[in-house]
Formats: structure tokens, sequence, C-alpha cells
């Protein structure tokens, strides 16, 4: 009688099937992990912009003034960051990766407006 020594090809063929399907499964499972990533990282960014927003009114005596002078979106976030209240360049908070775009109107302790890329407001909590 003959000792086996080794695998058969038909063993090693099946093997190899067996690991591409658990991959292909596994590698599905991350498709929606980087849009999702993309939007909870604008969510924060708006959360980040909502409590800048509240601090700049509650400490900066003529902020609903200020506020109100400044009428688009970029004049308002410069507010912000030139209070020291955000930091970096003024423009980066303005929009967020994804296409997504932060609206600063209303009034100074309105929420944050967020909207995706094809235009529709995203709520968010608080």
């Amino acid at each position: 009688m003959r000792c086996r020594r080794g695998f058969t090809l038909l063993e090693i063929l099946i093997v190899v099937m067996v690991i591409g399907l658990l991959s292909t499964m596994i590698v599905g499972g991350f498709t929606n992990v980087v849009p999702a990533g993309r939007e909870v990282a604008a969510v924060n960014k708006a959360r980040i912009v909502n409590a800048a927003r509240l601090t700049y009114a509650l400490t900066v005596p003529d902020a609903p003034t200020q506020w109100a002078n400044a009428l688009s979106d970029s004049e308002r976030s410069t507010l912000l960051v030139g209070a020291g209240f955000l930091s970096g360049a003024a423009g980066d908070w303005t929009s967020a990766t994804g296409g997504y775009t932060l609206s600063f109107g209303g009034a100074l302790r309105a929420k944050t407006v967020l909207k995706d890329g094809g235009g529709t407001i995203l709520n968010y909590p608080d």
C-alpha cells in the first residue's frame, strides 16, 4: 500500500474557491463604508460649526449685528475663524468631503444647514 503525502489538485481547487467566495463576501461588506464615513464627517463638521456659532453669539458683544451684516456663507465663516472659534481657512468650513455643503444662513443661533451633493437637506441630531 502507498502512503499518501500531499493534496490532490481537486482538493486545492476547492480550497481556493472557498477562500475566493469568502473574500468576495467580506469585500462586499465594505462598499458602503466610504460614503457613510463621508456623511459622518460632514455631520461632525456641521456640529463643530454649530458650537462655534453659539460660542461666538455668547462671547462677542456685537455678534448679532456682525452676523446680520455678513451676507454670504464665506463672510460668516470668516467671522468665526477671525474670532478664533474655527481653525484653518474660512473656505474650508463651507463644504465637506463627498460633495456636502454647509449653509450658515439664518439667525446666529440657528442650526447649520447640511446638504448632500444632490441638494437634499440632511437632518442630523445636535
